[in-house]
């Protein structure tokens, strides 16, 4: 609740349903933007823009058992296992389910906080095949279980 009142600026008037995705996230949610469009929806079904207080409550509860995330808990394995192969996806240019081991090595040692080579070897060791690919779902599999 702290999350709806942080980003609800005007009192009474409820959450603006384009703040939706940054309420969640500040409750602890890790959300794509296509879970916070398809909860902007369940939450505002009728157009008005707006989100009240019960409406953000009863769309946290629901996300906390899809999500398995939030204020309350932490992340379930599948839940992580899921979001790392919707993170993966992203670099999966010809949706096949599969990357470049090369590009991920890229992005992973030079982008954001980088990781050493030598982990990013041990963590696609015995992953990549003889085109240079990995599956992702293996890969998150590996990271992440289930």
């Amino acid at each position: 609740m702290s999350a709806f009142r942080t980003v609800s600026r005007r009192r009474g008037v409820g959450l603006a349903v384009g703040q939706l995705g940054d309420a969640l996230r500040l409750a602890g949610f890790v959300v794509t933007e296509a879970e916070v469009a398809q909860y902007r929806a369940e939450a505002d079904p009728g157009g008005t823009g707006r989100i009240g207080a019960d409406a953000f409550v009863a769309l946290a509860a629901k996300a906390r058992l899809e999500l398995g995330s939030g204020e309350d808990g932490e992340a379930s394995a599948d839940s992580d296992f899921k979001r790392l192969r919707a993170a993966l996806a992203v670099f999966d240019k010809q949706s096949t389910g599969r990357i470049n081991a090369g590009d991920l090595r890229h992005w992973l040692t030079s982008l954001g906080e980088p990781i050493d080579e030598v982990d990013v070897n041990r963590m696609l060791e015995h992953l990549v095949d003889d085109q240079g690919l990995l599956d992702c779902a293996e890969l998150a599999h590996r990271l992440v279980g289930p």
